[in-house]
């Protein structure tokens, strides 16, 4: 069951944070090959990180309520 909320919330996921979850968690990239891959800033990736890590709690809370 929770693996199958978690799959529901991942893939309810833009593909960006698809794969800056992909690329930090399961291949362990740095935030520095991150920033590169996406263009963006280090500050900009920590950024990107902390919105995805919120928005999965939330929806992850969400999941157990119902």
């Amino acid at each position: 069951e929770i693996h199958a909320g978690l799959s529901t919330v991942v893939k309810a996921l833009t593909m960006e944070e698809r794969q800056l979850l992909n690329m930090l968690f399961v291949e362990k990239t740095s935030q520095t090959e991150c920033a590169e891959f996406f263009g963006i800033s280090i500050a900009g990736v920590k950024k990107r990180r902390e919105r995805l890590l919120r928005k999965l709690k939330q929806r992850l809370m969400e999941l157990a309520n119902d």
